[in-house]
């Protein structure tokens, strides 16, 4: 078994500023299996010339899994058009209605549709968030993830032995993380149900927008037990023993009949 972490980036505008944000895929090669957890930001390349770096193209790519439908996690799904596609049911279907009710709204009923589909925000809230539901409107597609042939729904069933889907909602309505069962020590990859390492254990609220801010710190607090390696969101893997990052990580099953596994960093 290979692990392989990468990011790739997109640009934000922030108070007239332009920040860079850097976006955690996985590639796991388990056989001949080539299976990529979250895709980056919606129309960048970026991830398919990585990939091709590694001696890969798209068509390489066997199975996509997403840990919850933000455009910089799902982003680049539709590039894998020979991947089968796993995600939440329950989060695909409350971001494409989230989404549609927003295109179809005038502009000054935005907030209103941003406090019914999400009751916990305050006015402020509300107001802030909006003018971001607006533009991920703007780039919205039903077949965003994928077409409708191409996906399978978590919830009703699930190919793989060595990877575990584990539930962390809060940052969205159903936010999946995924539990890699490796030789040496297990990975968590997380989305953004643990965005940096900086938030390991510390149980607080680190996204001004939550769907639900008590099931996001009970998440987090469900992976402050796992013990291995995570890999988080936004930022480079770690290990829960020592806290530190990890530039290289090999292994070797005793008696050379289970996996290798190498940890590489782009």
């Amino acid at each position: 078994m290979n692990i392989t972490h990468f990011f790739t980036y997109a640009e934000h505008y922030h108070e007239g500023e332009v920040i860079s944000i850097q976006i955690s895929s996985t590639l796991v090669q388990a056989g001949n299996r080539n299976i990529l957890i979250d895709t980056g930001f919606v129309g960048h390349k970026e991830i398919v010339y990585i990939l091709n770096k590694m001696g890969l193209s798209a068509l390489d790519i066997h199975y996509v899994l997403n840990t919850h439908i933000h455009l910089d996690h799902v982003g680049g799904n539709r590039f894998f058009r020979h991947a089968s596609i796993y995600l939440s049911e329950e989060e695909y279907f409350f971001q494409r209605d989230f989404m549609h009710a927003v295109s179809e709204s005038p502009t000054e009923k935005i907030q209103d549709v941003v406090k019914e589909f999400y009751p916990e925000f305050n006015d402020k809230q509300a107001e802030l968030y909006a003018r971001l539901a607006l533009e991920m409107a703007a780039l919205w597609e039903d077949d965003i993830v994928g077409n409708t042939e191409q996906i399978h729904f978590i919830e009703e069933e699930w190919p793989f032995e060595f990877i575990e889907p584990v539930s962390c909602p809060g940052h969205t309505k159903q936010h999946y993380c995924f539990k890699i069962l490796a030789p040496g020590k297990d990975f968590l990859i997380t989305g953004d149900a643990l965005p940096t390492r900086l938030s390991f254990r510390l149980y607080k609220l680190d996204f001004p927008y939550c769907y639900d801010a008590r099931a996001y710190i009970q998440s987090q607090k469900k992976i402050g037990q796992f013990q291995g390696i995570i890999i988080p969101g936004h930022d480079k893997p770690f290990d829960t023993e020592t806290g530190e990052y990890i530039e290289n990580f090999h292994s070797d099953e005793a008696g050379g009949n289970g996996y290798d596994q190498d940890l590489n960093l782009t």
